[in-house]
């Protein structure tokens, strides 16, 4: 996987590369990333809201990863509703064992399990966070990638290359017309 940095021109016309796999995009999918530093934290919740910072992405995609996003929000989320499963009837199970000792045991293990499924949902959590193309960095002009193929990182420096040619090329045509 490779970095790109993007500036907020460049965010809605990319080439028609997959951003995933590399190979040509047939849809755009627009991304709305938000970035806080990692200190920002220190400071609480109104720290953090104030010095987010929040850039969209017209990321072009082939059919086969147009979903890359919801997939990863949906394995989050369904994983997530799996701990619930275990912990809300653990709780329910030991308030209720006061009345019923034979409750107590079985709230006891629905907790532990609930509480080891707890940490697999936070290293699910994590993994699928890491291999999911996301910000390390935006500012008010530009946004940093990271899990981006190799392919669409050199499309877009290809797709640069093309267009300082361009403006060459128009200078020089411009400068050539106030000569005569």
């Amino acid at each position: 996987m490779a970095n790109i940095v993007l500036d907020r021109d460049e965010a809605y016309d990319l080439p028609e590369v997959c951003m995933q796999c590399g190979e040509e995009a047939t849809t755009t999918v627009t991304k709305n990333f938000s970035w806080a530093p990692p200190w920002a934290g220190m400071f609480g919740a109104i720290g953090m809201m104030a010095m987010t910072k929040r850039m969209s992405v017209e990321a072009p995609f082939c059919d086969a990863h147009r979903n890359h996003w919801m997939k990863r929000t949906i394995i989050t989320l369904v994983s997530l509703l799996g701990v619930a499963v275990f912990i809300v009837p653990g709780i329910i199970a030991l308030a209720a064992s006061e009345n019923n000792r034979v409750l107590e045991p079985i709230g006891g293990v629905l907790m532990v399990i609930g509480v080891i499924a707890l940490v697999v949902w936070i290293v699910v959590a994590l993994v699928v966070q890491n291999s999911s193309i996301r910000p390390t960095r935006i500012t008010d002009y530009e946004i940093d990638l990271t899990g981006v193929s190799k392919e669409f990182a050199r499309a877009v420096k290809d797709q640069r290359d093309d267009d300082d040619d361009d403006d060459d090329d128009y200078r020089r045509r411009s400068s050539r017309g106030r000569r005569r």
